[in-house]
């Protein structure tokens, strides 16, 4: 069994800061142990902690080495078979592919009016026959 003053000493190594004035023998051996508990839980959350970066530092090497997938092309959407309008000079529209300006070729497809908001911007000038 451990005196007074060697658990007094050994609870200021795992501790500086515990306060062990005024404790009895019991006080001080369940504070140890709380200590040592606390200890223990501490140096398996850091080995966990450093077996994490070193699984992390893996995957990244990994990652340097492997080439990067080139991205898929986007389809290309036949439009051989629509009637194709251009946005007029000086002009830009919203359609669902974003907004074009002077000289993109749209469709009927591409506005949300279809081929009646076609028809207005051919009329308005915004839209010329390509």
């Amino acid at each position: 069994m451990a005196s007074k003053v060697e658990l007094r000493g050994t609870i200021a190594r795992l501790d500086e800061t515990a306060l062990v004035d005024g404790l009895n023998h019991a006080e001080l051996t369940t504070l140890l142990a709380s200590l040592k508990a606390d200890a223990e839980e501490g140096e398996r959350l850091d080995a966990e902690v450093d077996a994490a970066k070193d699984t992390v530092a893996q995957d990244v090497a990994t990652m340097d080495k492997e080439p990067d997938a080139p991205a898929p092309a986007p389809a290309a959407e036949d439009r051989s078979d629509k009637a194709a309008y251009a946005v007029a000079g000086g002009k830009a529209l919203t359609t669902k592919r974003g907004i074009m300006d002077e000289g993109s070729i749209i469709a009927a497809t591409d506005l949300a009016g279809g081929q009646e908001a076609i028809d207005a911007f051919l009329k308005s000038g915004h839209v010329v026959k390509a």
